[in-house]
């Protein structure tokens, strides 16, 4: 499932031109199908569907997530309907990334 991820994340930047954020990549690359089931049930009950790509990673601490790559990642998941939350907390994500964000989800 990550993988389909992470192929639509590198191919929604492709179409733009944008090289991808290598962290990005690295973090969907390594991550394991048993890894969307979120442990922390104090923070999302019943253990719902999350995609982790929280700037606190070993793999992201390098590459945090920026506003330019918001929309390639939200694309990816247009189809990855399993994903229920997206862990965005300790990246760069400015004012701008927030309404990107925010015009996806409307």
């Amino acid at each position: 499932m990550f993988t389909e991820v992470r192929k639509g994340y590198e191919q929604a930047s492709i179409k733009t031109k944008q090289r991808p954020n290598q962290g990005i990549v690295e973090t969907l690359t390594n991550l394991r199908e048993r890894s969307l089931l979120y442990i922390d049930e104090l923070a999302y009950e019943n253990s719902d569907r999350i995609l982790p790509l929280n700037g606190n990673q070993p793999t992201l601490a390098k590459f945090r997530v920026q506003d330019n790559d918001l929309p390639h990642i939200l694309e990816s998941l247009r189809t990855a309907t399993m994903i229920s939350h997206l862990d965005l907390r300790y990246n760069r994500i400015t004012d701008e990334g927030a309404s990107i964000i925010a015009d996806y989800l409307t």
